[in-house]
């Protein structure tokens, strides 16, 4: 790395002699990375969760850009499908209250007729007791005694099954109505599950706003939704930015992004007003890389590249400011404060070590130097060079 960056600077320098005045100086690092304006915050909108439907399909979404209004439809699914289930079941429901009163009616009839034989042995019991209880006893025959004995026997014997049988019948009217409302209830609930993904079919806006179409991925590819698309449950759909504060995103090489840190200013060279810079500061380095291939769906040479993401806040907010505008970001990072750096064009390397060339009366001589802090333009000597040492290029 270091003979490549010798190399530019020799070829930039034209090979000219160079001097450099040794002194304490803050150790700072200048650094120019592309980027795009985002907004801090934003509502995003998903599709809609159903166990039923993995994937929907968008029949009709606003143009991007749009100012929308609370409340307002903004993209609407392709429900079809739906429309039909919920036709079925709107039939099933019918079928299954015209069942349940089917079955009322006829448990009705079938209670009344068991009541009414239990009536009817309760009669027959009270009869054949009457013939026992009369004043005229003495008179009656023992064999017609014994008879009405055998008869109140048999009485109370029916009306203990007709009571048994009418019991039993309450139990099995209670199962049989509790079945057939449990399948109108489940009828019903399954009625109003359709209905209810009809209503998530049409996406409504949350709040008044600016409508913007978020490049992410949709059924396992990277693209913007439109009409037609192809979408996942719980895919971004769109986003409503809250346009009153922007941040600026910017993506470093893994190796790169140990050069910034947390707290560097930048001055924001915009792609609509390059003429009028905006300051930043550096206030967010991402933990974990990822590909732009994983970000934007990239599959060239460079797609499996990792990239770290860094956040800049952004101090004055601009008329123009849109998400996605293009940046020059120029950051200045401090290294450390006070200390010895020079720029690499004045070391060079022999056998893993570095030498500068110290320029005396006019004469140059090589002088071994030891490396602290390493950036792409300046390097910081912590021993061998002193304030007031002039070095030279050959």
């Amino acid at each position: 790395m270091i003979k490549k960056i010798l190399i530019s600077f020799l070829v930039f320098s034209n090979c000219e002699a160079l001097e450099y005045l040794i002194k304490l100086k803050d150790f700072k690092e200048e650094f120019y990375l592309q980027g795009e304006l985002a907004v801090k915050n934003k509502t995003v909108l998903r599709a809609p969760e159903a166990e039923q439907y993995s994937s929907f399909t968008v029949k009709t979404v606003l143009a991007e850009g749009t100012l929308v209004k609370k409340g307002q439809v903004i993209l609407e699914f392709d429900d079809s499908d739906l429309q039909e289930s919920l036709r079925k079941e709107k039939n099933n429901l019918k079928l299954e209250n015209f069942s349940l009163k089917t079955i009322e009616l006829e448990l009705k009839k079938e209670k009344s007729k068991r009541k009414n034989n239990l009536d009817r042995k309760v009669l027959e019991l009270k009869k054949a007791e009457i013939f026992l209880v009369s004043d005229e006893l003495d008179l009656i025959p023992k064999i017609e005694q014994q008879k009405a004995k055998l008869e109140i026997k048999s009485a109370k014997l029916s009306l203990k099954e007709a009571q048994k049988l009418l019991l039993e019948f309450v139990e099995y009217e209670k199962s049989k109505l509790s079945v057939a409302k449990l399948n109108v209830e489940k009828s019903q609930k399954e009625l109003e599950s359709f209905q209810n993904k009809i209503l998530a079919s049409k996406i409504k806006s949350p709040s008044n706003g600016l409508l913007f179409y978020p490049y992410t991925k949709k059924s396992r590819s990277m693209s913007k939704v439109a009409k037609g698309s192809v979408v996942n449950m719980g895919d971004i759909l769109l986003e409503i930015p809250d346009l009153s504060s922007f941040e600026a995103h910017v993506y470093l090489r893994q190796s790169e992004s140990t050069q910034v840190k947390i707290g560097d200013k930048a001055t924001l060279f915009l792609e609509a007003d390059p003429a009028n810079p905006v300051e930043a500061k550096l206030v967010k380095i991402a933990r974990f890389a990822t590909t732009r291939n994983e970000r934007l769906g990239e599959n060239g040479p460079s797609s499996k590249l990792k990239e770290i993401k860094v956040t800049f806040e952004v101090k004055n907010k601009k008329d123009y400011f849109t998400p996605g505008l293009s940046l020059q970001a120029q950051v200045i990072s401090l290294k450390k404060k006070s200390c010895i750096n020079i720029p690499w064009i004045y070391v060079s390397e022999k056998d893993n070590k570095f030498y500068v060339n110290l320029l005396n009366d006019g004469k140059l001589s090589e002088k071994e130097i030891s490396l602290g802090i390493q950036g792409n333009s300046f390097v910081e000597v912590i021993s061998g060079l002193n304030v007031g040492d002039l070095v030279a290029t050959k």
